[in-house]
């Protein structure tokens, strides 16, 4: 599975293929996904020299994440 912008593949389908009704109203009836984005340690505001500064947070490596983690940067996605 994979996650796509929906309304960017719409308008785009309006397009190219106007005529398509029917691939538009699977798209609009498709089921969504619940996600949330994840802070990774090395972008997180308590990753320091390798190791994690939260309270109860075991991560030891840059591409690990945790439930705690907040973006060091907030004009990062």
């Amino acid at each position: 599975m994979r996650l796509i912008n929906a309304d960017a593949f719409e308008k785009w389908l309006k397009e190219f293929y106007p005529s398509h009704l029917e691939i538009i109203s699977g798209i609009r009836n498709a089921p969504t996904v619940d996600a949330v984005s994840v802070v990774r340690c090395g972008e997180c505001e308590k990753y320091s020299r390798g190791f994690c500064l939260h309270g109860g947070c075991y991560a030891k490596k840059p591409d690990n994440f945790c439930n705690f983690g907040k973006r060091k940067y907030a004009n990062t996605p």
